[in-house]
C-alpha cells in the first residue's frame, strides 16, 4: 500500500496555540502601529497648527498695514492743502473718493486732528462753525492746560459724529499716543479704549495716528517735531471690525488679542466663539501664541484650536490603522490555524496511512485496491503470497481477468459494477485463480471507496484463503458419516445385552423365590414356638427381610 507523506514540522503542533500566539502578536502590533499613528497624528496637527498661527499673525499684521496706508493717503490731502487751508469741503470730497469699507475693512472712517493752543481756541472754533456745522463744539474728557487736539474732521461723519470735536488731549491714552507719534515721526497705535462713537464696545477701540508737520519742514529731532506738529490724520478703529471680518477669522480657530506694552495686559479682543470652544471637551485643545508689534505697541495673539480644525484637517484617526492591523492579523491568525489544523491533519493522515499500510503489510487477507474501471492500483504483500501475483505483476490489470477463473468472470463483473454503485457485497465463498494454475478456495468481500458523498472513486476487495475451513467442514462431514455407523451398531449391541439381561434376571427370580419362601415358612413356625422377647424379634426380623427381597 502507498503511504501518504507526512507535512513536515508538524509534529507535537497545537494549530489553537499558534493561532493565539500570531492573534497576540499582531494584538501588539495593532497597539504598536496605533501608538505610531497617534504620534504622527499628534505631530501634524501641532505642525498645522503652528502653521496656522503663524498664519494668523501675518494676516492680523497685514490687515493693520492696510490702515497706515489710508493714513498716509489722508495725510496726502491735508498736506496738499497747505494745513492750514484745508477745509471740510475739501476733506468731505476726497472721502467721498475712497471706498471706505471695501479698502479699509473695520476701519469707522478716517479724520484730522488739529492742534490748537489754548490762545487759538475761540479763533478756531469760529472758523470751524463757520465752515460748518455751526453747532460745532469742543468736548473734553476733562478740563486740563495746554495744547488741544481736537478732532475736526471725520469721515464718513454719519457714524462718527459723536467724535467731531473731541479733544484728545483731555484723555491720557489718547493723548500719549498722539505725543508718541509726534515725537517718532510714525504711525502710532493707541492702548485700547472705548471710542465715544461706539460706547458699547468697552476697551475694544483704537486710534491710529500719524503726525502732520508744518509743510516745508523736515523735522528730524523730537524737538524739531514738536515745534513743527500742526495736526494728526487718524482713523478710529474697532477691533471687533477689524478682526471679526469673516476673511480673517476662521471656523478653526479661535482668537485672543491681549496689549502687553503696559505694565498690566490689557485683553480687548475675543472670538464670539471662545466661550463655547472653552466649553467644548470633545478634543484636546492645541494653543499657540505670538507676539506682534503694531505700530508701537506689543500684542500677543493667543490661537486655540476648534473641533472644525480636527474635522478638516482631515488626520485618519490613530484607532483606524490600529484596527486594520488587528483585523490582518486576526485574519492571518485564522489562516495559521486553518494552514496549521491541515498539516496537522495531514500528518494524522500520513500516520493513520502508515499504519494502515503496516496493517496491510502484515496482514493475513489479500488487500487489492481497484479504480473506476476496475484496474488494480493497490496490492499487499499477503496478496502476493496468497495469489502468487508480485505487486508489479498486479498493478494495472483488471481484477476480473486476472484473478477469477473464466466461469467466474461474469460473477466478478457482476459484483464490481455493484460496489461501483456504491453498494458493499457482503462476504461470498468465491475461486480465485494463482499464478500457477492452481485454485484457490477464498471468502471474497467488495466495498467501495468515496472521494465525497455519493462519488465512488474505486473499490475495495478483501480475500480471504478458506481453504483450511473447507477441508475440516470436509473432515466434519466425514466424521459426522463414520458417528452415525457407529451408533448404528453399539444400538444393536445394546439391544442384545438387555435381552441377556432380562432371561438372566428372569432365571435368578425363579431360582430365589423357592428358598426364600422356604425362609419365610420356618420363621413362621419360629414365630409360633415360645420364644424369649429377644428372640422373637430376630425371628420377626428374618421373615420381614424376606418378604421385602421376594
Amino acid at each position: 500500500m502507498t503511504r501518504m507523506p507526512i507535512a513536515p514540522g508538524t509534529s507535537g503542533i497545537h494549530p489553537s496555540r499558534w493561532a493565539l500566539g500570531v492573534w497576540i502578536v499582531g494584538l501588539i502590533a495593532s497597539v504598536a502601529v496605533g501608538m505610531r499613528a497617534q504620534v504622527a497624528n499628534e505631530h501634524k496637527r501641532h505642525e498645522h497648527f503652528q502653521a496656522l498661527a503663524s498664519q494668523v499673525v501675518q494676516e492680523v499684521a497685514a490687515r493693520m498695514q492696510r490702515y497706515e496706508y489710508g493714513l498716509r493717503g489722508t495725510r496726502g490731502v491735508v498736506v496738499g492743502a497747505d494745513v492750514r487751508d484745508i477745509n471740510r469741503s475739501r476733506f468731505e470730497a476726497y472721502s467721498r473718493s475712497r471706498e471706505i469699507d471695501r479698502e479699509f475693512p473695520g476701519a469707522r472712517g478716517f479724520g484730522y486732528i488739529r492742534k490748537v493752543r489754548p490762545e487759538q481756541v475761540n479763533t478756531f472754533l469760529q472758523a470751524a462753525r463757520q465752515e460748518g456745522p455751526a453747532d460745532f463744539s469742543i468736548r473734553q474728557f476733562k478740563p486740563h492746560d495746554g495744547d488741544l487736539f481736537i478732532i475736526h474732521y471725520v469721515e464718513p461723519v454719519g457714524r462718527n459724529r459723536e467724535a467731531m470735536g473731541l479733544d484728545l488731549a483731555s484723555e491720557p491714552i489718547r493723548k500719549a499716543a498722539a505725543v508718541r507719534s509726534m515725537q517718532t515721526g510714525q504711525p502710532t497705535m493707541s492702548a485700547p479704549i472705548t471710542l465715544v462713537q461706539a460706547s458699547g464696545a468697552r476697551s475694544r477701540g483704537l486710534l491710529l495716528m500719524l503726525p502732520v508737520y508744518r509743510p516745508g519742514t523736515q523735522p528730524h529731532t523730537t524737538a524739531e517735531r514738536e515745534a513743527a506738529i500742526e495736526g494728526w490724520a487718524y482713523a478710529p478703529l474697532l477691533i471687533d471690525e477689524v478682526i471679526g471680518n469673516p476673511t480673517l477669522m476662521d471656523r478653526q480657530y479661535v482668537l485672543t488679542l491681549q496689549d502687553r506694552s503696559d505694565l498690566e495686559s490689557v485683553r480687548f479682543f475675543q472670538s464670539t466663539r471662545a466661550e463655547a470652544a472653552a466649553q467644548d471637551h470633545s478634543h484636546e485643545r492645541l494653543s499657540a501664541s505670538r507676539e506682534l508689534e503694531v505700530f508701537g505697541r506689543l500684542w500677543q495673539l493667543d490661537v486655540r484650536s476648534t473641533p472644525e480644525f480636527e474635522h478638516e484637517l482631515g488626520l485618519t484617526p490613530a484607532y483606524v490603522p490600529a484596527a486594520v492591523t488587528a483585523l490582518l492579523f486576526t485574519m492571518l491568525s485564522g489562516l495559521v490555524y486553518a494552514l496549521f489544523a491541515h498539516w496537522a491533519q495531514l500528518g494524522r493522515l500520513g500516520e493513520q496511512q502508515a499504519r494502515l499500510a503496516a496493517m496491510a503489510a502484515s496482514a493475513n487477507d489479500a488487500l487489492i485496491g481497484v479504480d473506476t474501471q476496475g484496474l488494480i492500483n493497490e496490492w499487499n504483500d499477503a496478496a502476493t503470497r496468497m495469489l502468487g501475483h508480485s505487486r508489479e505483476e498486479a498493478l494495472g490489470q483488471p481484477f476480473v481477468q486476472l484473478l477469477p477463473p473464466r466461469y467466474l468472470r461474469p460473477l466478478a463483473e457482476q459484483h464490481l459494477v455493484q460496489m461501483m454503485q456504491g453498494e458493499r457485497v457482503p462476504s461470498t465463498d468465491f475461486v480465485c485463480l494463482r499464478r500457477d494454475g492452481t485454485l484457490l478456495d477464498v471468502a471474497l468481500t467488495l466495498a467501495p471507496i468515496s472521494d465525497a458523498p455519493g462519488k465512488v472513486s474505486g473499490g475495495s476487495l478483501t480475500v480471504r484463503d478458506i481453504t483450511p475451513q473447507k477441508q475440516a467442514a470436509e473432515r466434519i462431514l466425514a466424521l459426522n458419516a463414520t458417528l452415525e455407523q457407529q451408533v448404528i451398531e453399539r444400538t444393536a449391541q445394546a439391544e442384545s445385552a438387555n435381552q441377556a439381561k432380562s432371561a438372566f434376571l428372569a432365571t435368578m427370580s425363579h431360582e430365589i423365590r423357592t428358598p426364600m419362601n422356604g425362609v419365610i415358612g420356618m420363621s413362621g413356625l419360629l414365630l409360633n414356638s415360645p420364644l424369649t422377647a429377644e428372640q422373637r424379634d430376630h425371628a420377626q426380623t428374618i421373615r420381614d427381610s424376606a418378604e421385602l427381597l421376594l
